[in-house]
């Protein structure tokens, strides 16, 4: 209670005047802060607008990527599938190549046989032909031993 007696008398004068003073002081605040409220609500009306606004942006923005996303997977599909037959061709061109590369194998493998054998019946021919030969070497002196004349005869008709 000291502190109320302490405090002075115009605040706990009731006069007339002093209410009225309070109730235009209270008015005036409540104006203001009425006409805060109501400009606080008008902003506050603003922002949901402009939220809605951007939600709807958003929502078309997501609509068009899922579109676009759709779009670069039917690319990726049609490319990959351009891909996997460019590479199937391929896969096929090369076994044709293998193919006729294990062809011409067996051909040249055939042909190094054939070779090797006519190569074996030409030495077989040659050792035929020396062993001819040296039978020939050999005959000739026993040839001159039973008619020395025929040696001479043999070098004159080669000298004619």
């Amino acid at each position: 209670m000291s502190s109320v007696a302490s405090l002075p008398s115009v605040l706990f004068d009731s006069s007339p005047s002093m209410l009225n003073m309070a109730d235009e002081g209270s008015r005036s605040s409540t104006m203001k802060q009425n006409s805060e409220f109501n400009r606080i609500h008008e902003q506050m009306k603003v922002y949901k607008t402009k939220v809605a606004n951007e939600k709807k942006r958003v929502a078309t923005l997501n609509e068009r990527i899922i579109q676009h996303e759709l779009k670069e997977l039917e690319v990726k599909r049609r490319v990959g599938s351009d891909r996997a037959t460019k590479e199937s061709k391929i896969k096929i061109e090369t076994n044709i190549f293998i193919d006729r590369l294990n062809k011409k194998l067996v051909s040249l493998n055939t042909k190094i046989s054939e070779n090797k054998e006519l190569r074996r019946k030409i030495d077989e021919m040659v050792r035929d032909c020396v062993n001819i030969l040296n039978q020939f070497k050999n005959m000739i002196p026993l040839l001159v031993a039973t008619d020395p004349l025929a040696l001479p005869k043999r070098s004159e008709a080669r000298t004619l």
